[in-house]
């Protein structure tokens, strides 16, 4: 058996697909969270009574999560700056390479034209090699999977990769996702009209409150308000999201700080226990 650990993202179900192909019989996909990865693995570890191959991909570990998975027969394939390392580990941090092209070189050497350029597709959506806001393919593709969901999405590209044909969006969910951006730009304008502004950590910080379309919320605040140097994006449960346009500013960092982490322009971590509990009581109060 063969059990894939990959984020929750367009790049994590991107791994997904790719796993799928190199293991179309035997394959256990579970899709995690920064902050869900080490307890669904070793929850998965725990109840464990036949050999596996545990490949982790667009998403890491914690040092004690490591530390278990030294016994197995594991592989991760990430793309974001860390601390832990272990010789199962494959990091690539140029800011090229995503987690579906990192574990397509490994799994898929001999990949058709029609899964290069899926997977190529990904890699420039999640390293945002493309211009924002133009509707373009990426954006619809990363829209697409919003509407219909990791499963739902790795079989309507799983089928047209069968066929040796380039994924193209069917024209039932080209009008979804047309009918999803309009909305979208609704969802954003309204969500910069209550944004607040503050210092954190020197930089001048727009906060905003948004679940969904996290970097494509951020980059919408950029337009609006290019004076700012970071945006946070405050998200359920308990989690904020930053972005910068700075090359001077390092997010991984000033997350890792917090217990989280991602890319020097684009990072994120969890609010500790405690400080939800005083936010609570702010607003209650």
């Amino acid at each position: 058996m063969t059990c894939l650990f990959t984020h929750d993202d367009l790049d994590g179900v991107g791994c997904a697909i790719v796993a799928r192909l190199a293991f179309p019989d035997d394959l256990v996909v579970r899709y995690c969270s920064y902050k869900s990865i080490n307890s669904e693995i070793n929850s998965f570890l725990d109840q464990l009574q036949e050999p596996v191959k545990i490949i982790i991909s667009d998403i890491s570990v914690n040092e004690e999560t490591a530390t278990r998975l030294d016994g197995y027969d594991v592989a991760m394939y990430d793309h974001h700056p860390i601390t832990v390392r272990r010789p199962w580990m494959t990091i690539d941090i140029s800011g090229e390479e995503c987690g579906t092209s990192l574990l397509a070189r490994a799994l898929l050497p001999d990949a058709s034209a029609a899964i290069k350029s899926f997977v190529d597709s990904i890699r420039q959506f999640d390293t945002w090699q493309f211009k924002k806001g133009t509707d373009s393919f990426l954006e619809r593709l990363d829209a697409l999977h919003v509407l219909v969901g990791h499963r739902g999405f790795e079989e309507m590209v799983l089928q047209s990769l069968a066929d040796d044909e380039p994924f193209t969006i069917p024209h039932f969910f080209e009008i979804a996702v047309s009918h999803y951006f309009e909305e979208r730009e609704r969802y954003f304008e309204k969500k910069e009209k209550d944004m607040v502004t503050t210092d954190f950590n020197g930089y001048k910080t727009a906060v905003v409150f948004a679940e969904r379309d996290i970097s494509l919320m951020a980059e919408y605040v950029f337009q609006k308000h290019p004076n700012m140097d970071i945006v946070a994006v405050c998200y359920l449960p308990a989690g904020v999201s930053l972005r910068t346009r700075r090359d001077d500013i390092d997010l991984t960092d000033i997350c890792r700080q917090r217990g989280g982490g991602g890319h020097q322009k684009a990072a994120a971590f969890y609010l500790k226990r405690d400080a939800v509990g005083k936010a609570v009581d702010v607003i209650l109060g």
